[in-house]
């Protein structure tokens, strides 16, 4: 009878942590079942026993919040899930935790579609004057659907505004010790993502191996975040969710076991661009963070105006019969179910070829500068130094960011690029005018036509990657903070599309990063460089050096090796860590084509 329950509980938790871990519990024999004939099998009282005492009993598993108590589960791995119920002896306080699906801000629905997040009002209990809990127990074991997009996902939902909690085992944490934080945004181009996304951001791993607790929220996107008018709608929502967030972690954080004192933002590509934002935003207020990891920020890729946005809302409106003339009725656009708003923001996308750029595809909905959250272009705002946190900072991309999207150039559902002589001549003058001379130079327009498609790729790389990355670093250490650059330099290794096979595509990082999903297998070479590049970053987020903390080595067949140093990158003293077969310190890559960019001005 056990063994017929095992489809049952991997159907229930192996692919989806939406699902209580413990689903089978619901399935099989109850106490009372196994009651209901005089004796009962020895098998019902077997199964019976075995389910009587639920890991979710657990203390550890239930944290006051200041909004009331939510009750999380253990974060077990697929094997784990199925083992469990063998484990006579099982240690609950022995295994990671998760918290998942809290929520932070009211869900934006009705009214508050198109408006900045609110903050939660009465929550579902709460701490007495006494410091006695009151209230229910919200479940907090399964992961929120994602925010509204047009890529698929395991599930989606308007009201979207919940995060996850990712804690070390219970018994490695002392009540004296707060741990360090790390606050995840993911990347997307501000148009798909999620704070789970297929188990690729599952803090398993890190909280197995690491004191550290992991954060991962939903922020909105595409047109639920850019939609803007003249009369009751701003855009850049994403911005004002992820400060939310930013600020549940402060208020909570500490109940979780972690210091609010501690905080690291660690976001990949739209994710860093938006740690970039929240750095130099004037609306971002002093300690919600205090160091910074930024993965793979495209910060070439230039914001849009207010005025795209505004026409952008517009024709999106006017599909839904929501306009007015060129006045958009914000209750008519606010009474529409969200499904047909992301298919109307969609097409819109698709009639404008999804891009905004000459140089790569940027999805319509990307960030604006509305003089609010956003004041001038991310390169200019660290150039400039107003608003700017001074706080440590790691920075990198890596090899062939642009790869991707130059490949999908030949894919007939995609956007076109002409790479012969002429065609690239053509799209070089469109982009670049009177500059055309000087990138010509560098980046020369060939007869062969694979040719002009692997410059262009490194064009795209060193402009809207590489070099706009190193200026960003730059201007942080001249205004006084500490930097550690790197280039990210091993091939990936769950290759989306062919042309990625050799080469270093972006978010090629990521599983070296999370070291998850767990059905993504790493050679023992790759396991030590994601240890090393883990352990960096962990240590940066305990000390603010990725030198100091407590990862001082890692493992490679068997042999136990010194963590390689990593000096930190100065303007005058270009030091990266190049992070791949080998990891060691080098000079900056392709300085030459970065002065080049750095002379221009990242206008284009």
């Amino acid at each position: 009878m056990l063994l017929a329950l095992f489809p049952l509980w991997v159907a229930a938790g192996q692919w989806d942590g939406r699902v209580h871990e413990n689903a089978l519990v619901a399935v099989a024999p109850s106490s009372s079942h196994a009651k209901s004939s005089k004796h009962g099998s020895f098998m019902e009282k077997a199964i019976a026993k075995l389910f009587s005492s639920k890991p979710a009993d657990h203390p550890a598993l239930i944290v006051n919040t200041v909004h009331g108590r939510v009750r999380g589960r253990l974060n077990l791995t697929p094997t784990e899930r199925v083992t469990w119920p063998l484990r006579w002896n099982k240690d609950s306080t022995q295994y990671p935790r998760v918290f998942a699906g809290i929520p932070f801000a009211q869900p934006p629905v009705g009214k508050l579609r198109f408006a900045p997040p609110a903050p939660l009002q009465s929550g579902w209990g709460g701490i007495d004057e006494s410091g006695r809990p009151f209230g229910k127990i919200r479940d907090a074991t399964r992961y929120p659907n994602d925010c509204p997009q047009t890529v698929m996902t395991m599930g989606q939902s308007e009201d979207c505004l919940y995060l996850n909690v990712f804690v070390p085992p219970a018994a490695r944490m002392k009540p004296t010790h707060l741990l360090p934080v790390i606050i995840y945004i993911y990347g997307g181009a501000f148009y798909f993502g999620g704070s789970y996304s297929f188990d690729f951001y599952n803090g398993r791993f890190l909280t197995e191996h690491k004191d550290v607790v992991i954060v991962t929220f939903n922020y909105r996107m595409g047109v639920f975040s850019g939609f803007t008018t003249n009369n009751g709608a701003r855009g850049n929502l994403a911005i004002d969710d992820q400060r939310m967030a930013m600020q549940w972690v402060q208020q909570n954080i500490r109940a979780f076991g972690g210091d609010p004192n501690r905080v690291t933002l660690l976001g990949f590509s739209a994710g860093a661009v938006s740690i970039g934002i929240q750095m130099t935003s004037p609306r971002t207020p002093h300690g919600l963070f205090h160091k910074v990891v930024m993965q793979s920020a495209p910060f070439g890729v230039r914001m849009r105006s207010r005025d795209n946005m505004i026409q952008e809302s517009i024709e999106v409106a006017h599909t839904l019969n929501c306009t007015v003339g060129t006045t958009i009725s914000m209750s008519c656009m606010r009474s529409r179910p969200w499904e047909e708003l992301n298919l109307a923001a969609n097409r819109t996308d698709i009639l404008h070829g999804q891009g905004t750029s000459e140089l790569t595809e940027i999805f319509t909905w990307w960030t604006s500068i509305d003089d609010y959250n956003i004041l001038d272009q991310p390169v200019q705002m660290f150039r400039s130094g107003e608003y700017l946190r001074h706080i440590p900072a790691i920075i990198g991309s890596v090899k062939d960011e642009s790869a991707f999207w130059v490949m999908r150039a030949e894919m007939p559902d995609a956007f076109t690029i002409d790479f012969s002589p002429q065609g690239t001549a053509d799209r070089l003058n469109r982009t670049f005018g009177n500059a055309t001379t000087h990138v010509t130079k560098l980046y020369p327009v060939h007869n062969n036509t694979y040719v002009n498609k692997e410059s262009f790729t490194r064009l795209v790389t060193d402009y809207n990657f590489l070099c706009s990355a190193r200026q960003v670093a730059s201007s942080i250490a001249k205004h006084g903070g500490m930097v550690y650059a790197y280039e990210f330099t091993q091939p990936s290794i769950v290759p989306a599309i062919g042309y990625c096979w050799s080469r270093v595509c972006h978010a090629a990082d990521l599983p070296y990063t999370w070291r998850a999903p767990f059905y993504v297998p790493l050679s023992a070479q790759a396991k030590a460089l994601s240890d090393q590049w883990i352990g960096y970053y962990t240590n940066f987020a305990t000390s603010s050096n990725p030198n100091i903390g407590p990862t001082q080595s890692y493992v490679v067949n068997g042999e136990t090796r010194p963590l390689p140093g990593w000096s930190n990158f100065q303007p005058a003293r270009r030091l990266y860590q190049n992070l791949g077969n080998t990891v060691s310190t080098i000079r900056a890559p392709r300085t030459e084509y970065c002065l080049l960019w750095d002379s221009l001005g990242y206008q284009f």
